[in-house]
């Protein structure tokens, strides 16, 4: 630092003391106020500042809080503000109140509980043994907990609460039961959940379930057995019934990082089991939806370990069937739709075929980024092979592979609904009725254009029970607004053409009002969130406090401060503070071990500075993330990568594995910071990203739990908010900051959604039209693709239409209330008129062409066609396209 120069005068600081009487309460506010003359230099003046300073209070009488206004009361929280901020955080510890430059908050750390203990090899040898002991200890908590509710003695409003909580835990405890009756009620299930516990036992890095995935697991079981026509089992003595599950869609809710991918990984595991236990020898088992571009390569990465355990199972218990296959259905920038030999030399550019290597790592060998992608020109199709051990893996990642190859577990974007309408080939995720011996399944005629296999070799196939027996929606509170509206539309449609519905199961971290989300989502008659709240906010029966030799762990800690100059600038000034802080406590380990606490060896200290190495700067722009990266950058001191939504799946998973798999520490490779947008903010679980930066208070809560989740999901994070001067909400928040974050849960706003906005249905109903017309295989007869074809079929068949339409929509179900219906049955008839009348007056060809279906469910505004001259320039065109010509509008 620059030494202050002799002639500058002391500071002059008053402390003032304001005084304002509400009956016979008073309001103090204490300043600490800056009264030193400015001078004519302005050099000089930058000393005649204050700076981290801390004011302490001592209140003789009594404090009195205010409350968090925005939050509802509850018994298990506490809304009471006791000390407000001013351009500083402030603490009140018993009658003294403590102002601190930085505000700051620690988050505890919450662990799943351990008992009943649920180990992998337990439940694949005694299953109904260790089932047995957790549904007991379910029913001692709930006895305690109803025991706890008469001692504490809680009356009006909170009494009701409390016991609408017990209740919901009660629900629980029965469809857990349900599942051990369903176990019990099929001998090919069991089989099944057993052979999952195997799996799982030879890939988890953990030797148990924690208790919620597996009462989870358990408590879905019903709806596997249901796809058998059992609707009934014993258990303990009592008989448990659920025909009606399938009317039922259950969101699993957890905190971040808690475990639930792999709890809904487990069920579609057992389901793929099941189904070739019971004679499912082909077809999609799960069908698996992320947001957009929320899909993450990790989750790909997860899905494939799984699936390559569950085939190796297969083949163990010498099960008849196809191979399990998992299938990446997604947009046409992202994967191939149609695959012909254009297309297959157009992606088979090494530049083209690295975005198709959307699994880097062999689940075979283990092997890191050791997989790479191979044309098949005689088969049409990619071929995925790990260099290193030979195995191929079982990965189809155009929509026509999925297709043909009648991938197991299907995963994509919610997106890819919409290409029903555009897709009829898309109905074979439901139904196939032959097969090609070089191409794959088909419905009609083999998907590959010229083929030239003989007719007599064609096979025709029955599926067993066609259609998938789950639905699985991750990241459940992104489906809102017109999204959630237009996606719920096209779920209930495809819930209207499937032979039978799928169990429809969605998780998310952040959740509010998803009993009316679900239910215009998916056309259910009931929502069930799972699991319920506990006896207490910090101890439920499935977790509670982490705790180190008897301390409360920290899970993050969260800073925050105002920022008067750009924000980005103020992040790229906070990594660097760190990143050099890593650095010289790598290069001092005495130092590193004295601010540990305890002597580290060598080993211990490069272990502790891998931990928090690598920085997460989190932005809110695109073009704030690129300032920070080139404010990194500056001076060649720190390597930066940066990951947006234009980012490729090659990068992106090139970033993962160098974060993932480091080089070692100050290396010219190793990744000292990762810049991002909210495109990291669901799915991506690093352990080495412990160090972060917000440049902005995000817009909403549920943004701000799922970006600050990026950090401190082993160890404990470090989350560094940059709050703008002149933002009232953000200052609002600085001025509570603790309470705000004690309450941040609580402050997750509903969801928006109405499946029943006129604007909706108009903009879903060509492509609910189209999907209806051709998904249920009536294309081949009628010749339904073609716009005569349809409009002849509609004008002789319009009622049967009509119902079905109806049908798709979910009216007349007894699940939305009659008035909204016939509201609802009004406009879809006058729709209907309008696209018969645009059916007969069009001159196209095709009926998707005549009646323009959503191409994306982002399609909130109909398209207009644009016709460039000749002469006009390609590269001003672009500028046209979403986000401008080079992506920064």
């Amino acid at each position: 630092m620059e030494n202050r120069p002799l002639d500058i005068p002391p500071l002059k600081v008053r402390l003032q003391v304001v005084a304002r009487h509400y009956g016979d309460r008073k309001r103090v506010t204490v300043y600490l106020r800056n009264e030193t003359p400015q001078g004519d230099n302005p050099t000089e003046n930058n000393y005649r500042i204050i700076a981290d300073v801390r004011l302490r209070v001592r209140v003789q009488g009594t404090l009195v809080p205010v409350e968090i206004l925005p939050v509802a009361e509850d018994y298990q929280f506490d809304r009471n503000v006791w000390v407000v901020g001013r351009n500083c955080g402030a603490l009140r510890e018993g009658n003294c109140l403590t102002t601190r430059c930085l505000a700051i908050y620690r988050q505890k750390r919450m662990t799943t509980r351990s008992e009943p203990p649920a180990p992998f090899q337990d439940l694949a040898q005694r299953p109904l043994e260790v089932l047995r002991g957790i549904h007991e200890a379910m029913r001692a908590y709930a006895q305690s907990w109803e025991q706890e509710l008469d001692r504490r003695g809680y009356t009006g409003e909170f009494a009701e609460a409390a016991r609408a909580d017990l209740r919901q835990f009660r629900e629980e405890i029965h469809r857990f039961a349900a599942g051990l009756a369903a176990l019990r009620a099929d001998a090919r299930l069991e089989q099944a959940f057993t052979a999952m516990n195997r799996v799982f036992a030879r890939m988890s890095p953990y030797p148990s379930w924690r208790l919620f995935q597996i009462v989870f697991i358990v408590s879905q079981l019903p709806a596997l057995a249901l796809r058998e026509g059992i609707t009934a089992g014993e258990w303990a003595g009592e008989r448990y019934e659920w025909a009606d599950d399938l009317e039922r869609a259950v969101v699993l809710w957890f905190p971040t990082g808690g475990g639930k991918t792999e709890a809904y990984l487990g069920l579609v595991c057992t389901a793929m089991l099941y189904d070739r236990l019971r004679g499912k020898r082909l077809g999609v088992t799960a069908w698996l939806r992320f947001p957009l571009r929320m899909l993450s390569l990790q989750q790909l990465q997860r899905a494939m370990r799984v699936l390559y355990g569950a085939e190796q199972e297969r083949l163990a218990l010498g099960l008849e069937g196809d191979p399990f296959r998992l299938g990446y259905l997604a947009g046409r920038g992202n994967s191939p739709n149609q695959l012909d030999d254009a297309e297959l030399q157009r992606w088979s550019q090494p530049g083209e075929r690295e975005k198709l290597r959307l699994v880097p790592n062999c689940p075979a060998c283990g092997g890191l980024d050791t997989v790479e992608v191979h044309p098949q020109a005689a088969r049409l199709c990619f071929e995925h092979r790990c260099r290193q051990c030979g195995y191929q893996l079982p990965l189809d990642v155009s929509d026509a592979e999925v297709l043909r190859h009648q991938s197991t577990v299907v995963v994509g974007t919610v997106d890819k609904m919409a290409a029903l309408a555009h897709q009829p080939a898309l109905s074979m995720l439901w139904q196939v009725r032959r097969r090609c011996p070089q191409h794959g399944y088909f419905l009609d005629k083999c998907l590959v254009k010229n083929c030239s296999v003989n007719s007599r070799q064609l096979q025709t196939v029955n599926t067993y029970d066609p259609g998938p027996s789950l639905h699985i929606q991750d990241e459940l509170h992104l489906l809102q607004e017109e999204l959630g509206a237009f996606a719920g539309h096209y779920e209930t449609t495809i819930r209207s053409l499937e032979p039978k519905p799928a169990k429809v199961l969605a998780a998310t971290a952040t959740i509010a009002g998803y009993e009316h989300q679900l239910r215009h989502l998916y056309g259910v008659r009931h929502a069930v969130r799972f699991p319920g709240r506990g006896m207490d906010r910090y101890r439920t029966f499935y977790s509670e406090v982490a705790r180190d030799e008897g301390q409360e762990k920290i899970a993050r800690v969260f800073l925050a401060f105002w920022s008067r100059p750009h924000p980005a600038e103020s992040s790229a000034l906070v990594h660097r503070i760190l990143l050099d802080e890593i650095k010289q406590l790598a290069s001092d380990p005495y130092e590193l071990s004295a601010v540990v606490g305890r002597t580290l060896s060598p080993d211990e200290a490069s272990a502790l500075i891998q931990l928090y190495s690598t920085s997460l700067a989190y932005v809110g722009s695109r073009a704030n993330g690129s300032r920070i990266k080139d404010a990194l950058e500056s001076g060649q001191v720190f390597r930066v990568e940066y990951t947006h939504n234009k980012s490729t799946p090659a990068h992106i998973a090139q970033v993962v594995s160098l974060i993932e798999h480091p080089p070692p520490f100050g290396s010219e490779s190793f990744l000292n910071a990762l810049v991002a947008t909210n495109m990291i903010s669901h799915g991506v679980d690093l352990e080495r990203i412990n160090l972060m930066t917000l440049d902005r208070l995000p817009g909403t809560v549920e943004e701000y739990i799922q970006a600050s989740s990026r950090a401190g999901r082993q160890h404990v994070g470090l989350v560094v908010v940059i709050l703008a001067s002149y933002n009232l909400r953000a200052s609002s928040v600085y001025s509570r900051f603790v309470e705000y974050h004690d309450n941040l849960e609580r402050m997750v706003h509903p969801v928006a959604i109405n499946r029943f906005a006129r604007f909706a249905l108009h903009r879903t109903l060509p492509g609910v039209l189209a999907s209806v017309l051709l998904g249920r295989s009536r294309s081949g007869v009628n010749r339904l693709w073609e716009r005569e074809g349809a409009r002849q079929y509609l004008s002789q068949q319009r009622l049967q239409v009509l119902r079905e339409l109806k049908e798709a929509y979910c009216l007349g179900a007894g699940v939305y209330p009659l008035d909204l219906e016939q509201a609802m049955a009004v406009v879809l008839e006058e729709e209907l008129d309008r696209l018969q009348v645009t059916l007969s007056s069009s001159q196209e060809r095709y009926l998707t062409k005549a009646i323009h279906p959503m191409t994306s469910l982002r399609d909130v505004e109909e398209g207009v066609l644009v016709n460039l001259a000749a002469s006009y320039s390609v590269e001003d065109a672009k500028w046209f396209t979403r986000g401008g010509a080079d992506g920064t509008g």
